[in-house]
């Protein structure tokens, strides 16, 4: 069972992990424009922290906690679902 749910949910981490970073980055580069390249940040230091601790830690962690796609009885029973390869 670790094999298909890991490919799975490695997947939705780094599209997730990208996004995050997005958020986090493109209203700085919009604020940069803004204010003609001043060096002034946008956020406080502890927005910066608290934001990686919310954000990174806790939807990963419910996520991996409650995310299945199937039971593990269907997956036992059907062991041609763990082939060689993203599926």
């Amino acid at each position: 069972m670790h094999g298909r749910e890991a490919y799975r949910r490695n997947s939705y981490l780094v599209c997730y992990m990208f996004f995050k970073n997005v958020l986090l980055v493109m209203p700085q580069f919009w604020y940069g424009i803004s204010s003609v390249f001043s060096g002034q940040t946008f956020y406080e230091m502890w927005l910066y922290q608290s934001f990686n601790l919310l954000f990174t830690s806790v939807p990963i962690v419910w996520f991996a906690l409650f995310d299945y796609e199937k039971t593990k009885e269907e997956l036992i029973s059907k062991p041609g679902q763990y082939y060689l390869g993203v599926g």
